[in-house]
Order: structure tokens, then sequence, then C-alpha cells
């Protein structure tokens, strides 16, 4: 009911950045900024001036941060309102959730743009990971789940379902608590000659393809072990056991307590993103939409 622009402006100002607000909002910096570029250029008054140390609130800034406020709240009230007095039916969006497919990046997004939309409800359903059954439940997307959240280079993954490419998430070392490495605040190049490094095995991810060519050839005192293609919590028991290094993701930092996350000392991420049926429902096909259009700022 009110502009998406000014509800970014609003988060900027609190958040005291650009990039904090991005975080806070599940966009990227260049989005934020665009949204209050063209806010500004909108209603034809500079809101922020911007510098090295910062942004801090122009006296025009100031005037439409206050109203703001208010505008949201009051829109929020009225939306509530509606929703409480008007029964109708309600689009169900079910997000499958799991360890290692947590629905967390879906579910904290939406909560901050659900008013807006009031037409959509989120509905989490639990799923077990296991590396066996990972392709057949994505396979069923559109039938037990419309989305299911989680790293998404795989080329099967590709083939079976459509993906909404979200954020880069840093490849990393999951190192078992006992291991002599486990208190390092980074692994540098080197630190793993000798030791043993679990990890998925060549073909089915081209950027762990090329990773696992590098650890091969740059680092031959590595000893890779391989994994499933697809992990699930007995990929972290078998390291925990033995005392291996795994490759992992920061967004699996809290799988398994017996192990820490560790950054690696390169700059290689992995692509991350929502996976839905091939063929959605215009329900799903919906929903997408709004999310592509709140995450580039066309909407």
């Amino acid at each position: 009911m009110y502009s998406r622009q000014l509800f970014t402006f609003v988060n900027v100002v609190e958040q005291g950045s650009f990039s904090k607000a991005a975080d806070r909002l599940y966009l990227t910096t260049v989005s934020v900024m665009n949204q209050i570029n063209a806010l500004e250029m909108r209603i034809g008054v500079k809101l922020l001036d911007r510098s090295h140390k910062g942004i801090t609130l122009t006296e025009a800034g100031t005037v439409i941060y206050e109203n703001a406020k208010k505008i949201i709240r009051e829109s929020d009230e009225a939306v509530k309102l509606a929703r409480d007095t008007v029964s109708g039916e309600q689009s169900i969006i079910r997000v499958g959730s799991s360890l290692l497919y947590p629905c967390d990046i879906l579910v904290g997004f939406w909560n901050l743009y659900m008013t807006m939309y009031p037409q959509y409800k989120i509905r989490v359903i639990p799923f077990q990971d296991d590396h066996l059954t990972i392709l057949d439940k994505l396979s069923k997307l559109g039938d037990d789940y419309d989305f299911i959240a989680g790293p998404c280079d795989s080329l099967a993954f590709r083939d079976i379902c459509s993906i909404f490419e979200w954020d880069d998430y840093d490849l990393c070392y999951a190192i078992p608590r006992t291991h002599r490495l486990a208190s390092r605040d980074i692994i540098r190049k080197g630190d793993l000659d000798g030791e043993t490094v679990m990890m998925v095995q060549s073909g089915d991810s081209p950027i762990l393809t090329d990773l696992r060519e590098h650890i091969i050839k740059e680092h031959p005192a590595i000893k890779l072990v391989d994994g499933p293609t697809y992990y699930d919590i007995d990929v972290f028991n078998e390291c925990v056991e033995h005392n291996w290094c795994l490759l992992s993701l920061s967004s699996w930092n809290n799988v398994h307590p017996s192990m820490v996350t560790i950054p690696a000392e390169w700059d290689r991420t992995m692509r991350y993103g929502l996976m839905y049926a091939k063929k959605p429902s215009r329900k799903v096909s919906g929903f997408i939409d709004i999310i592509r259009g709140i995450r580039s700022g066309t909407i």
C-alpha cells in the first residue's frame, strides 16, 4: 500500500548505511542504492548526504523519514484490519526446510514484505536431508513443496527445476573441534598439506570441479576423499569420526555442533537460490515475480 522505496529508505536511515540495510532486507547493496536514487528522483529532493564516513539525512530527508514511518505504520494497520474483517482465499506458499536446505533465506525475507502482499502465506514443511533422495524431492516441486532453498550450482538440479539465484555463499572448511586447525581464524594456503579433506566428486558442480582441479594441481599434499554428490548429516558425522576436514559453505556453520566453520584464504563462492518447478503454477509464478521485482527494485 506504500512505496517499497519508502520502506527501503527508512531501513537505510535506521541501519546507518546502504550495506547494512541491504543485509537487513536480503537485497544487494546496488539494489538498495538504486531504490534510494529512484525515490529522490521521483519526489525531486535530495534525502541523504553520502560521504566516506557514511550517510546523513538532509533537512528534507528528515521530514520524509518521520512521515514515512507514520505512513508505513498506518498502512500496516489498515492491511491488518482489512484481513481481520474480510475472509478471502489466500495462496499458501509451501517451503521445504531441512538442516542443509533451511528456509530462513526466504522466510526471513518475506517477513519484511508480507504486509504488502497479504494474499500470500508461507507454510514451512520439514524434510530429512538424504543425499540419495534430494533429487527425488526436487522432482516433486509443485507437488510436495513449492520452493526449496539451497546451493544451486548442481547441473542435475538445473535439469530438474527452475532456479531463482539469490546470492553467493563463501566456500569454507568445516573442521572437527578436535582438529589442530580448529582454532584458526582462517585456513591459509599450505595449512591443509598432509591433511585429509572430503569434497564432492567432479562432474555435477562446475564450481566444485574447478576447485578440485585447483587443489590437485596446487596442493598435491592434500589427500582428497570423495564425498557424495549432495551432502547430508552423515557426511559431517563421518568427518568428525575420522578427524577429516570438509569443504563446506558459510551458510552451514551450525549444521554439526562438533565442527567449526572456518573461512578459506581464497575468493571462491557458491551460488545459492530458490528452486521451484520447471512448470510452476500461476500462484508460484506470481510469487516469484514479486520476489524478483523486490530484489531488483522494479516494484
